[in-house]
């Protein structure tokens, strides 16, 4: 028996010495998993705000897209009013040549009205003068008296 007695004895010893040591590592272990819940805590949080800039950049990207389709639907009328505004531009350069063209001619149908005025002028002044002309020898001629007259018709 006294074998097994110090057998125990010096298992108790043994234990003694370990159980410090035991301690220490079971404080070291408890620090450590304080540590690991704070981690833990840590990184639920961060989770937590990576979900919610998820949802934030989920939430833009929608609305992006929307504005997008927006854009789309509104393609067709701003080529429709592109192929207006084109055909405007043109009408607008047609009526500038035709409003050159149409400043040009009036030049020259002012510069023709001006010489057949002064036809016009220097015809009514012949005419003038030849009407002038045929009054005056008419002036001069004397008419004849009756008695001249039935002297002429009976001859």
């Amino acid at each position: 028996m006294t074998l097994s007695f110090s057998t125990s004895f010096s298992t108790s010893k043994r234990h003694s010495k370990q159980m410090p040591a035991t301690q220490t590592k079971l404080n070291a272990l408890a620090g450590l998993r304080a540590e690991h819940v704070e981690y833990e805590k840590a990184l639920d949080d961060v989770r937590a705000e990576q979900a919610r800039a998820r949802t934030a950049v989920v939430r833009e990207e929608t609305k992006v897209k929307k504005a997008e389709k927006a854009l789309e639907a509104k393609e067709p009328e701003l080529v429709e009013v592109d192929a207006q505004i084109k055909h405007s531009s043109r009408k607008l350069q047609n009526s500038q040549k035709i409003q050159e063209q149409v400043g040009n001619n009036a030049g020259r149908q002012q510069a023709k009205l001006h010489s057949l005025r002064r036809d016009i002028s220097n015809a009514r002044q012949a005419a003038d003068e030849a009407a002038e002309a045929y009054r005056r020898p008419s002036q001069h001629n004397t008419s004849l008296s009756e008695n001249s007259l039935a002297e002429y018709r009976s001859l």
